[in-house]
């Protein structure tokens, strides 16, 4: 594969995890919202909660996986696996691809302690879970502002 096939494959897992995520994050809302709960369809009952855990597990897993494919771009990115997980480390566009590993880092947080929610405080679950407007945000930044093509010059790189 070439390195432009590569990165675009990489665009493609991360829309992907936003779209499931998304649309997870709304049935989240649908969740928590006592309006919501009083409406019954009845081809929801019951199944709400399930699918919301489905796709944010899912939308998760692409979220941490959209990155790979740029790893074996590595003559377009110069990019190795810790600059995935040590945010602004990456030579190139360091900022936006560290506000993308903080976002990845804050998910994997979210995602674990949902996991584990039965062994948690509901309270603190809950503080815990608002981190997802965070990687709303910085997902958001990253996926908007980052170039696809890793030239040099280009805006937000250091070095």
């Amino acid at each position: 594969m070439t390195d432009d096939t590569l990165l675009f494959l990489a665009r493609m897992i991360g829309i992907a995890g936003l779209g499931l995520l998304i649309i997870s994050g709304v049935g989240g809302v649908l969740l928590a919202s006592r309006m919501a709960q009083k409406i019954k369809v009845k081809w929801l009952r019951g199944k709400t909660f399930k699918y919301h855990r489905l796709l944010s597990l899912i939308g998760s897993a692409l979220f941490v996986l959209h990155p790979i494919p740029m790893l074996f771009a590595n003559q377009t990115t110069e990019m190795k696996w810790y600059h995935i997980f040590v945010p602004f480390t990456a030579p190139k566009q360091t900022l936006l691809i560290g506000l993308g590993s903080v976002a990845a880092l804050v998910l994997l947080v979210v995602t674990l302690t949902s996991i584990y929610i039965k062994y948690m405080n509901r309270q603190v679950w809950r503080a815990i879970h608002y981190g997802t407007y965070a990687v709303l945000f910085l997902g958001l930044v990253h996926g908007l502002f980052i170039s696809g093509e890793f030239k040099p010059g280009e805006i937000f790189e250091f070095g």
